[in-house]
């Protein structure tokens, strides 16, 4: 009856599907290219439309933006170094200085202001009564945060993972995403100011920039520092895999399962089980009375 309630049970929780970075920015990379034949339909009835300099100028924009992230190799090393940088600051102290120099640093710049402005004295203090408690409180809010997520990220491995993930598809998918914005400003270019070819270009541009960000699987793939297997790049930053971290794996199996991780009982689970020293104790009784 036991395993019956079990089985039942499990089946009820329908595990959760894990898809890795490169498998969603690779599905929106083919959303994006796919839809760049929808520019010459959509330029039929599209409204309002912009003049022809204002979208050139918004099309550069977004093309000067894309440029750092054209080469994927550097990317994901500065990512890397900025996940290790994370993990650092995980593992060391919580102290709130760094956020008082930050409420310095604001109230210097205001300071600055004031006077660069000419403010009068009583309107400038007036001003800092007003400024400082939000200040102050906001910074006590950041402090609470960072402390509640240090605190999270520590116990639960694979919410790290996730976090890291996270930040990888944003920073892959954002440059993607300005690269189609260049097609959209060709759609939205008047056509009384312009050619007929002016739009392509733009689309012609936009598929150009999208063929050349295209995500590389092997730029998201890594080797685990301990079992030394390919592992998703993530886990090569967080030092171990599903394979080799007891703890981690456990707390993937409870994401899959929607359930809560137990830190405590992982913590158990690492430890070794411990002798029982009755039992050894019998046993020698036992060996010195057949030597008798």
């Amino acid at each position: 009856m036991k395993v019956l309630l079990q089985k039942i049970k499990s089946s009820q929780s329908s595990p959760r599907a894990r898809r890795g970075p490169h498998t969603r920015t690779h599905a929106l990379w083919t959303i994006l290219i796919a839809s760049l034949i929808l520019d010459p339909i959509l330029r039929t009835w599209v409204t309002p439309r912009l003049p022809e300099e204002v979208a050139i100028t918004l099309g550069t924009l977004c093309a000067i933006s894309i440029l750092p992230f054209i080469a994927q190799r550097s990317l994901h090393v500065t990512l890397s170094k900025l996940r290790n940088f994370h993990l650092r600051t995980l593992q060391g102290s919580t102290s709130i200085l760094p956020l008082f120099v930050v409420g310095f640093v604001v109230l210097g710049v205001f300071l600055k202001l004031a006077i660069l402005f000419n403010l009068p004295k009583a309107a400038a203090a007036l001003a800092l009564a007003v400024i400082v408690p939000p200040v102050i409180k906001q910074i006590k809010t950041i402090k609470a945060d960072s402390v509640a997520e240090r605190e999270l990220l520590s116990k639960n491995p694979w919410a790290k993972v996730q976090r890291w993930e996270q930040q990888l598809i944003i920073f892959v998918a954002l440059p993607l995403v300005l690269a189609r914005l260049i097609g959209v400003c060709g759609v939205f270019i008047a056509p009384t100011t312009t050619d007929e070819w002016t739009p392509a270009i733009f689309t012609a541009t936009s598929g150009l920039f999208l063929a050349i960000l295209k995500p590389d699987r092997s730029f998201f793939m890594g080797m685990c520092q301990k079992c030394k297997h390919p592992v998703p790049i993530v886990f090569q930053d967080v030092g171990s895999c599903l394979h080799c971290d007891e703890r981690l794996r456990l707390s993937y199996h409870a994401w899959v399962h929607g359930l809560l991780f137990d830190h405590s009982k992982a913590q158990k689970s690492e430890q070794p089980p411990k002798k029982a020293k009755g039992k050894r104790l019998q046993t020698t009784t036992k060996t010195e009375a057949l030597k008798k």
